[in-house]
């Protein structure tokens, strides 16, 4: 028999248990990698929110005097303005954006506050029943002007960085510039010289 050869720094001590390797399953994982992530409780708040400002405008709506499917148009109406000016907000601060916004969170903190009983939705006053059919007029109005204001904005930012169409465009490469320092008098002249005096 030929002899074993001999045991290398680290080996194991003459033992009759096998050595056991560390297996990769043992390995615990990187913490947040097998943690499912479960859905966003701000979106499932603005959902709430949402669902409950719609029924409530709609509710005003349908004690002012609006029935059917016009009823359903007044939240749908708020919402889209809401929308457009959160969007306006994005894209461009200025007090247009600000005012429309604030205008679309007024109606519907309004609808919310008319709906908890301090008003008698049974025999509704006067003055809501002209709130509610003159809002479609000022959310017509707050939405064109959103939208036109916007596409003004970006036209003019087009218009500005094209420039002047006229003008022609500046060669800045290094090939110009050297071509540029070169002038006609430092040339070289061939040819015979002519004799001086």
């Amino acid at each position: 028999m030929y002899p074993e050869p001999p045991c290398k720094r680290g080996c194991p001590a003459d033992t009759d248990q096998p050595v056991v390797s560390p297996s990769p399953t043992l390995i615990a994982p990187k913490r947040g990698l097998m943690t499912p992530r479960g859905p966003d409780p701000i979106l499932i708040q603005a959902a709430i929110a949402a669902a409950l400002s719609f029924a409530h405008i709609h509710d005003i709506a349908e004690a002012a005097g609006q029935d059917g499917w016009k009823a359903w148009a007044y939240p749908v109406s708020v919402d889209l303005l809401l929308v457009v000016a959160w969007q306006r907000l994005k894209t461009r601060r200025g007090a247009m954006g600000w005012t429309w916004f604030s205008v679309a969170m007024a109606a519907s903190l309004s609808a919310n506050i008319l709906t908890s009983g301090v008003v008698d939705l049974g025999h509704p006053c006067d003055a809501l029943r002209v709130l509610v059919a003159g809002w479609l007029a000022v959310a017509f109005l707050g939405g064109s002007l959103l939208v036109h204001g916007r596409r003004e904005g970006h036209a003019q930012e087009s218009q500005a960085g094209a420039g002047d169409p006229g003008e022609a465009p500046v060669d800045r490469s290094p090939r110009s510039r050297r071509r540029s320092l070169r002038s006609p008098s430092s040339s070289p002249t061939w040819g015979p010289r002519r004799p001086s005096g």
